[in-house]
């Protein structure tokens, strides 16, 4: 299974990895034999094995708990809020994982 070099490039900065020009033969193979590993699992035959999960494997089912909410006084975020490197409108301001 190939795969073009811009569309390696795309991946690899989706997984927001750095992967300069000397890299990119050695990741590309390395990609292709995933690649080619996925295909093979593609062929096997799992027509006559069950599915599974957790919950049916321990006989549980929908085994939520509650959420518990917790407050902290104005005194404690104000203190956590002094410690973050970045706030915004009273939040901890952090990097985004997405890009649009």
């Amino acid at each position: 299974m190939g795969i073009t070099n811009d569309e390696l490039k795309y991946i690899a900065r989706l997984a927001k990895l750095d992967v300069g020009k000397s890299e990119l033969k050695n990741f590309k193979s390395q990609f292709e034999k995933v690649l080619n590993f996925v295909s093979q699992l593609k062929e096997v035959d799992v027509s006559d094995i069950s599915a599974t999960s957790v919950g049916h494997i321990n006989n549980e089912v929908n085994n939520w708990r509650e959420d518990d909410i917790l407050t902290c006084t104005d005194e404690i975020k104000k203190a956590i809020l002094k410690e973050a490197p970045e706030t915004k409108d009273g939040y901890v301001k952090v990097p985004g994982v997405f890009d649009f």
